[in-house]
């Protein structure tokens, strides 16, 4: 077993895992911070832990907050707003 641990001060992001198609980023979002819109060649899922996101996909927003994940397909375009403070982790995986 193997742990790692968030940097809970990083501006944005950070890759906590990167290593055989697949990478855990640990996003902090200040309040009204905006992430634009992107797509990745990975499935992805997103699991908020702090604060609220309004996550916009290809179908539709969504507010998201702690308890509940959104999960993407490969090349599905999204963005991000902070309505607060918020982090979030970010698991993508490329699926054989």
């Amino acid at each position: 077993m193997k742990s790692y641990k968030a940097n809970k001060d990083v501006k944005v992001g950070e890759n906590l895992l990167e290593k055989d198609g697949q990478i855990v980023t640990h996003l902090h979002l200040e309040k009204d911070e905006i992430l634009p819109g992107h797509a990745v060649d990975m499935s992805v899922i997103v699991v908020p832990y702090k604060g609220i996101i309004e996550f916009t996909g290809e179908n539709g927003m969504e507010t998201i907050e702690p308890g509940m994940i959104i999960e993407m397909e490969p090349n599905e375009t999204h963005s991000l707003k902070a309505l607060e403070d918020s982090q979030l982790m970010v698991v993508k995986a490329k699926i054989k």
